[in-house]
Parts: structure tokens; sequence; C-alpha cells
């Protein structure tokens, strides 16, 4: 314990001292890698994380019409996430004081410079989620604790934008195991946290579906999973009041394979594919588009092949057993990344150009010479009954975690400069076409003669000594 006091004594004495950016040498920077790119009405934003040789920075962006701007972080850190709350933007995610985490919030106001605010205890913090109702913003994320044993709880906290203070916060958790929240959302009464939770009395890891008052009371939990380790990336509420899951489970050749779940407190399990692919197969994000489901996948389809997958549920109560359209999305900037989304739309990154389709498509590039993109879509549909297999032995197990101590809470301005990333709208095309499968016998030759090498240095091998044996016979 005197250990953490100290640590919050020099907290305390660096946020005090007038900080010094960390200037980034050009030839040090990398292409940021974006994580999320949320769509709020007519606003983008994203954000993500710079690494450079040694360290990792945050990196956050927002255009809303004519306004566009991209800023990076000069303390280590990263950013996952964002929302709209009282006509300003919020981003939240970890920044590292040295080497100490705390939860890292940006407040962005039109025409001003960002604010960086700091969320501290005396113990790790790490940002997540963000969720505003009214003038209250909702910040999830999770506390390490090294005391009676090592582990990491939920952590909710309440926070007034108004008078931008901490009004409450709740820790949970299960006992002496880790759990980790991904996603928080709203039914229209209940917060709901979707996560990850490590309790005794699931198998490995399981899906957490948590649910809160919005005066942050514990109203029950349950968690769903396999006999293997599932990990949750993304959730979403669905019109029918059920929630869709997905990430990833560990499949029966031990790599990753993507799920899709559809999950409710009074009917159960409704809906449970899998998407195993070749080898590592992840579920990156879920959310609507016009009247669909927007499932976005990524992972190796087909040997040495990395493919994007978009897959579109209809918004309806009951679903079919496949998807109603699937397509594999390419560029001409190579195979794009999907990214996480809030609700609307999505979005992928192809180098350094993100891409968002929503009723209003846009392309922004984060480099001064910005070339054109152009998106393919091939149907993949009449090939994906191959890829998709029915999971079994999946459970519902009730009250898995309690309340547990909570910190005292600290709020802090970090006052230091942000650097300006280069921000521009790229042109940008959309082609839809059929998916073709196409052999290349070359590649295959050469792939059957590694994997038969052995059998193709054994057999002359044996073939010359039967020949020598029978000559040597022979004239004998």
């Amino acid at each position: 314990m005197e250990k953490h006091k100290f640590l919050l004594l020099f907290l305390l004495f660096v946020l005090t001292l007038p900080q010094q950016p960390l200037l980034l040498q050009p030839a040090e920077q990398q292409a940021p890698e974006i994580f999320f790119s949320n769509i709020e009405n007519n606003t983008i934003l994203f954000g993500g994380t710079v690494k450079t040789y040694e360290n990792s920075f945050p990196f956050f962006g927002i255009t809303s019409g004519e306004w566009r701007a991209a800023y990076l972080g000069q303390m280590p850190g990263y950013i996952v996430n964002a929302a709209e709350c009282c006509k300003k933007f919020f981003y939240v995610g970890t920044i590292y004081i040295y080497e100490f985490p705390a939860i890292l919030l940006v407040d962005v106001s039109p025409g001003e410079e960002p604010r960086i605010i700091l969320i501290y205890a005396d113990l790790p913090l790490f940002g997540v989620d963000l969720l505003p109702l009214n003038d209250t913003l909702y910040i999830s994320g999770y506390i390490y604790r090294y005391r009676p044993v090592s582990e990491s709880d939920i952590i909710v906290i309440r926070y007034n934008i108004t008078t931008e203070k901490i009004i409450d916060s709740i820790v949970f958790g299960s006992e002496a195991f880790d759990d980790y929240p991904k996603r928080m959302l709203f039914d229209g009464k209940t917060i709901v946290i979707a996560g990850d939770t490590y309790a005794y009395n699931v198998s490995q890891s399981d899906i957490l579906i948590a649910r809160l008052t919005p005066d942050l009371k514990l109203l029950g939990d349950m968690a769903v999973g396999g006999a293997g380790r599932e990990n949750l990336e993304d959730a979403l509420l669905a019109r029918d009041g059920s929630i869709i899951l997905v990430g990833t489970t560990v499949g029966g050749d031990g790599t990753p394979d993507a799920f899709i779940a559809k999950v409710s407190d009074v009917g159960g399990i409704q809906y449970l594919e899998a998407v195993p692919g070749y080898r590592n197969m992840y579920a990156i994000s879920a959310s609507t588009f016009n009247d669909s489901y927007i499932v976005t996948l990524y992972g190796e389809l087909e040997e040495e092949k990395i493919y994007t997958l978009l897959l579109s549920y209809p918004q309806q109560a009951y679903w079919n057993t496949m998807p109603q359209t699937i397509y594999i999305v390419n560029s001409s900037l190579g195979t794009p990344t999907p990214l996480k989304t809030h609700y609307n739309g999505f979005a992928i990154q192809a180098g350094n150009i993100l891409v968002t389709i929503t009723e209003e498509k846009k392309a922004l590039c984060l480099d001064k010479n910005c070339s054109t993109i152009t998106i393919h879509f091939l149907d993949f549909k009449k090939y994906a009954p191959a890829y998709f297999s029915t999971l079994h032995g999946w459970r519902a197990t009730y009250s898995v975690t309690k309340t547990r101590e909570k910190p005292q809470l600290y709020i802090a301005t970090l006052v230091q400069p942000l650097k300006k990333i280069n921000l521009a709208t790229a042109d940008f095309h959309i082609e839809t076409q059929q998916y073709e499968k196409k052999i290349d016998i070359l590649r295959e030759l050469v792939k059957l003669i590694e994997r038969n090498m052995l059998l193709l240095v054994f057999v002359p091998v044996v073939v010359v000594f039967f020949l020598l044996f029978y000559e040597i016979r022979r004239k004998k």
C-alpha cells in the first residue's frame, strides 16, 4: 500500500509541473494505426495510435462538414473510442505517466483546442468505452489491483460534463480472476456492459453481459460461452432487445475462429455461428446500416490469403442460418482492415486512407499525398456455406461477478501541446462484382513439393537402392 501512495504522490507532483512535449522526429513516425471510426450523425470520429521504434502515442481525429482535424499526443498511450455528448466530442483511451497507466479523456469542442483530462488512482487504470446520457458521460474501463491477488476488475465512472467532475463510480468483477469491458450500451432503462470474464465457474474465458442502473447499481450478470476460450470484440443491441455479440473462440486446431451470436436474457442463445477460415479468423465489429446488421471479419479464409469479410443480416426478430449478403472487401491499395464502429455504417483502413461507408460516403487521407482509392465488393455468398459452422455446447452462467472495493479517483487537466497531423479528403469509387476463385497452378505445385519434400527425396533413394541391389544380385 505504501508503494501505491508513493506512486500517487509522485503522479500528483508530475501533474503540477509544466509538461515538456516529447517531440517526435519525422523519421521515427509511422503510419497511424486506426482502431475505430464512429459515425455520429454527419460527424466522423476516429482514433488509435502512432507507433515509433520505442513507444506508441495517442492519435485521434474528427471531420464534420468543413471542419477536419487530426492530432497526435506527446506522451505514450492510445485512443480506443469516442462519442458525442452535449455538442462536444470525447475520446477515451489510456495514457502512461512515467509508465503508470491512467484513463485518458480528450474533450474536443468546435473552434477550440482539445483538452487532455486524466482520471487516475493509486492503482493502474485503463479506459475502454464511452456512453453519453444527457449531460452525463459514463466511462468504462478496468482497474488492476495487486492484493489480495493480482487481478483486473471492471470500473464504470459517472462524469458530469457541465461541472467537469466525477459524480460516482462502481467496480465489479469475479473473485480473484480477470474481467474486462469491451462495449457499453444503453437499452433505454439499463446500462449494458459486455466484455470478458475469467471467473472460476466459467470455462477458461467467457463473454460477460452485466447490467447497471444509471446511478451505478449492479442489477445482475450473465456469462455465455463454450468449453474453449471466448473473447468479445464488439456488441450491439438488436431491435428485439437481444444483444449481438461478435468475437473469437478457439477452434479445434487451436487457432482463433470468428463467432457471431445473438443472445437474449429471456430466450437464451438465439443464433450462434462460427467462421473458422483456414487459420486465424477474427470478428471485428457489429453495427447497423440501412435495415441490416453489419458484421465485419478479418483473417485467413484461404491459405496465405488474408481477407476482409462483410456480413449483412436483416433487422428482424429471427435470423436465417446464413447472412443475407456476404462480400469480400478489397481495395486498390490492397486488403483493407475493418475497424470498430459505433452503431452506424462500417469503416475500413487501407494504407493511410480511412473509408467510412454510410449514407454519406467519405474517404479521409492521413498524408500529404492522397491517391484515389477504389473499394471492391466481391459477392462471396455462393462460396460461404463451406466456411460457416454451427457452434455447440455454449451455456449461460449467472451471477459470476459482484461489486468490489472502489478506489479514490482523481482528475486533472494535462497542459501539453498536441501535434497536428495532415488530414484531407480523398477521392474514391465503389465497384461491385462476383468473386471467382482462382487457382494458381505454379503456386500450388510449389506448395505440393514443399509439403512432400521428404517423400520426394526418400523415394528416389529407395528406388536407387533396390536397383543397385537387383543389379548386384544379377551379376552374381
